[in-house]
């Protein structure tokens, strides 16, 4: 919603602009705008945390020390993939 007063740009749910106090209700009337403040729910990290579900939510919300440092040749031995390595040969004449 852009104010009809100051040209600011905020979002569609709120009546007042931010920047200069200008009352939207009128101007989101005359545009048939209609829409209400989003509900989501933030945990204390600051991740949104409404829409994630089961594991994924207690890694966000569980404490720190239930983390453990896992590298990517951890992952892929756990998969039983086989680890390569790559030499790059060339770098070696230089």
């Amino acid at each position: 919603m852009r104010c009809t007063k100051c040209s600011y740009t905020s979002f569609d749910y709120l009546d007042r602009c931010k920047s200069c106090g200008e009352d939207l209700v009128p101007a989101k009337i005359k545009l048939n705008i209609y829409s209400k403040m989003p509900e989501i729910e933030i945990g204390v990290d600051g991740f949104v945390v409404s829409k994630v579900t089961g594991e994924a939510k207690e890694m966000l919300t569980g404490s720190a020390e239930a983390a453990k440092d896992v590298s990517m040749d951890d992952v892929l031995r756990e998969d039983g993939e086989k680890l390569e390595t790559f030499d790059f040969g060339e770098d070696k004449d230089r």
